[in-house]
């Protein structure tokens, strides 16, 4: 069995009735050329047509269908002889050696040639000079001229040589000229043939007629050439090398039979002028001629034919990479959002190239649910359709009815794999008589669907990585601290927008911005506390350099004095790098320093508390003695009023009259101390507002004292009346004092507090304490009254809040405002008792 076999004429069973029609016609039409072409009386010709013909039919066919092409040879054989009065027996034995030689001829071929009928490679070429050219005619030639010598008589050499160069010619130009006869007459030219071409043909074959009909003509001594006749047969050369070159093998074949042919023929024609002898000796030469010039011709048409293919190959190679170089361009610049355009422009490449009707990008899987993607869109993703004419618009935007002419069979589907995994089809729809795709149209469509699977891969994976960055930058907007991802320089990848306001407040000089280094900035920021900015450096740098798994810190920004806690962590990734956090702490920070100073402030009310209670008991054992003291004190006087006034000391007197006073003074200090320490709740009384402040004096007489610091007192409204809680509203002026006497430190230049009580709007009794000391800070006029507001080192900051919650609760309102001179004015104001209204 032989490859090539696109090249052999065969049907299914072996030859048709046909070709076994066709064998013997040109068999029987070459025996009676050959006939014509001798020199009377010799019985061999020139060149003898049927060997050459009966071994191309056996190269066309397999060697299993050798027998039958013989047998349809045979009667074509004596059909041809036999009339021409040659003997039975030599005519038999002729036939025996033609198809002898055809049948070596043929099987050697068979057996060193790939494809036996083709002559397009120097391999080729070869193998059919070897085996069919010189084998064959050398083993059967000698048979053949003893044929001849046995039944006519005539000298064996003579006839041995004629018959050889006989069989060697036209095994030579016969051979091919016949198959490329029948290959022609199956595949006809194709009709884009230029007329450049077709004009090139008719003028060689007319040169041949006539410059080879002069040259011959003039070989054969019609006219005398300069240096003799056979100066001529050179200049058949250019005719024989023009057809080889421009036209391969079959030209070169051709021009080599029409040469013979002509040449035998003028020969023949001209032996009565010239005589036999004579003749038979020149077309000897002519023989030798173009057996020696044929050979190397033919392989010269062969390696002319291979360099063509060559460069066809290579012609079609680099079309078909610059196709493959424009699909890749039309993905490569693409961004994955309009890959759609660039397979529409590839798909339009490619069906270009192939010469489709259709092709489909789809991700259906198989011909038909891509097709059915085409057909109707709606059923998942819209494919992606090139046409090679437009095709008519349906309802819906799909094509059904187009795909309705398509032929299944004839669609070639390719499956899109990346990876391991299946992307979507490439659907190619051959144009309608194309014959469908090649082999090698088929693998180059391989290749460009691997181009085509690795841009959808492409397009899927920078979807997902764009999914995936917009939930990491959606993730890194979303939370409340401020991070920053880094490289293993330290370079800033990464921030959110918490990051970017934080180093525009914190770090107004910049250097916190993608693009940035880090660490530069920390070596470079400055500020007041450079030492954190170096802390915070070496730090990142032991987790960049993997010396240490985290890092964190508590620091002061560098702007705003704002407490923040930094963490530093790995970047779980092959490059490695880190993600810094800050997370702004200071409300913590502050929240812990103020439950700090509520422990102290707590711990010296449970102190103040402690000393309350020791208060409340020493009040009651002073109230023993001091009882005591005033009961002595009056018997005193009782008993002096009885001594006769002449004996009576004046001073003794006095002294007693203080001693009640002062004994009841003390007595009215300690009931309103433990009035202000008793516990529970207290009916509303009337409380006069001059006497309430005259009470509240009192117990503050000392302290200013001590401080030397001047009351003064104005009281507008004797005799005003007020409903509320009296030990409450002793409270609220009582702080309201002591706040006045701490506001002006030792060493103040004027030291006064003045109380004022007069009517306020309607309804309403004012009282205000006013201070000469340092006065409030602009803007907290409000602020004081807030809970654990305070400006005194040793103050819990809830005096003024609880005077204000006792005021609000008894109707009336209290304010804090800067004096006229300096110093703080604060302002209550009190509704009056209903018959004080009257």
């Amino acid at each position: 069995m032989t490859r090539g076999a696109d090249a052999v004429v065969r049907t299914a069973g072996g030859p048709g009735v046909a070709a076994l029609a066709g064998v013997a016609g040109a068999y029987y039409l070459g025996a009676l050329l050959g006939a014509e072409l001798r020199f009377p009386p010799a019985t061999t010709s020139v060149l003898w047509p049927p060997n050459a013909i009966l071994t191309a039919a056996l190269l066309l066919v397999a060697p299993r269908d050798f027998l039958p092409v013989v047998l349809a040879a045979l009667p074509a054989h004596f059909a041809a002889q036999l009339p021409g009065g040659i003997p039975l027996s030599l005519s038999a034995a002729f036939f025996v050696t033609n198809s002898s030689q055809a049948l070596l001829a043929a099987w050697l071929v068979h057996l060193w040639s790939d494809a036996p009928a083709r002559f397009d490679t120097l391999k080729r070429v070869l193998v059919f000079i070897g085996g069919a050219v010189l084998i064959a005619p050398l083993a059967v030639s000698a048979a053949d001229a003893a044929a001849v010598h046995l039944v006519r008589g005539e000298p064996f050499g003579i006839v041995f040589v004629r018959r050889l160069f006989s069989n060697l010619l036209g095994q030579l130009v016969v051979v091919p000229s016949a198959i490329l006869l029948v290959r022609r007459l199956r595949r006809p030219a194709p009709s884009d043939v230029g007329a450049s071409r077709s004009i090139e043909v008719g003028l060689l074959a007319a040169a041949h007629l006539v410059i080879g009909g002069l040259v011959l003509v003039a070989y054969h001594g019609a006219f005398v050439l300069p240096g003799g006749p056979f100066t001529a047969l050179p200049l058949l050369m250019p005719l024989l090398v023009m057809a080889a070159v421009r036209f391969g093998a079959a030209g070169a074949t051709l021009s080599l039979l029409s040469i013979a042919l002509l040449a035998t023929c003028i020969a023949v024609s001209l032996s009565g002028t010239t005589g036999v002898a004579l003749a038979e000796e020149r077309v000897l030469a002519l023989q030798t001629f173009l057996i020696v010039v044929g050979a190397p011709l033919l392989c010269l048409s062969a390696l002319v034919e291979e360099r063509g293919r060559a460069t066809g190959r290579l012609r079609e190679r680099l079309r078909f990479e610059e196709l493959v170089a424009q699909i890749s361009f039309a993905f490569v610049h693409v961004p994955s959002d309009r890959t759609r355009e660039g397979s529409a422009d590839a798909l339009g490449h490619l069906g270009r190239f192939l010469g489709l009707e259709a092709a489909v990008l789809s991700s259906g899987e198989g011909p038909l649910a891509a097709l059915a993607d085409a057909a109707l869109p709606a059923r998942g993703q819209e494919p992606v359709v090139w046409t090679s004419r437009p095709l008519p618009a349906e309802a819906g935007g799909g094509h059904s009815e187009w795909m309705k002419r398509i032929d299944p069979a004839s669609v070639v589907t390719l499956p899109l794999e990346a990876s391991g995994q299946a992307v979507g089809s490439l659907v190619l729809v051959p144009a309608s008589g194309g014959g469908g795709l090649s082999d090698q149209d088929a693998e180059r469509a391989r290749v460009v669907a691997d181009v085509f699977a690795g841009a959808l891969a492409r397009q899927r994976a920078e979807d997902a990585l764009r999914a995936s960055q917009v939930m990491n930058s959606a993730v890194l907007t979303s939370l409340p601290y401020y991070v920053a991802v880094l490289d293993r320089m330290g370079g800033i990848l990464a921030v959110n927008d918490a990051w970017s306001e934080f180093m525009r407040q914190a770090c107004p000089l910049g250097g916190g911005d993608v693009g940035d280094n880090y660490l530069v900035h920390l070596r470079t920021a400055g500020g007041p506390r450079p030492g954190d900015l170096a802390d915070i450096g070496a730090g990142l740098e032991r987790v960049l350099d993997g010396r240490a798994a985290t890092f964190g810190g508590e620091y002061l920004t560098p702007v705003g004095d704002r407490w923040v806690q930094l963490c530093v962590v790995p970047l779980c990734r092959p490059e490695g790098g880190a993600v810094l956090s800050y997370v702004d702490v200071h409300e913590r920070r502050l929240a812990e320093t103020q439950a700090h100073l509520l422990r102290d402030e707590l711990a010296h009310c449970l102190r103040l508390s402690t000393v309350g209670e020791l208060a409340a008991s020493l009040a009651h054992e002073l109230n023993q003695p001091l009882a005591a003291i005033l009961a002595n004190a009056q018997a005193a006087r009782r008993l002096l009023a009885a001594v006769p006034r002449q004996g009576r000391h004046q001073e003794i007197e006095d002294i007693l009259d203080d001693i009640i006073s002062e004994d009841r003074r003390a007595g009215d200090v300690i009931r309103s101390v433990r009035s202000l320490l008793r516990k529970g709740e207290r009916e509303p009384i009337e409380v006069d507002v001059n006497a309430l402040v005259h009470d509240v004096l009192k117990l503050v007489a000392n302290d200013a004292l001590l401080r030397e610091v001047t009351i003064e007192r104005t009281l507008a409204l004797a005799g005003v009346l007020v409903r509320g809680d009296r030990v409450q509203l002793q409270q609220v002026l009582l702080n309201l004092l002591l706040n006045a006497l701490e506001a002006m430190p030792e060493g103040w230049s004027e030291r006064t507090v003045r109380i004022t009580t007069e009517n306020g709007p309607a309804g309403m009794a004012t009282v205000s304490v006013a201070d000469t000391g340092h006065g409030f800070e602009s803007g907290t006029e409000s602020a004081v009254f807030e809970p654990f507001y305070t400006t005194k080192t040793t103050g819990l900051g809830m005096g003024l809040s609880i005077a204000r919650s006792i005021v609000e609760a008894h109707g009336g309102t209290i304010t804090a405002a800067r004096g006229d001179a300096g110093g703080a004015t604060v302002r209550f104001t009190l509704p009056l008792a209903a018959g004080a209204m009257d």
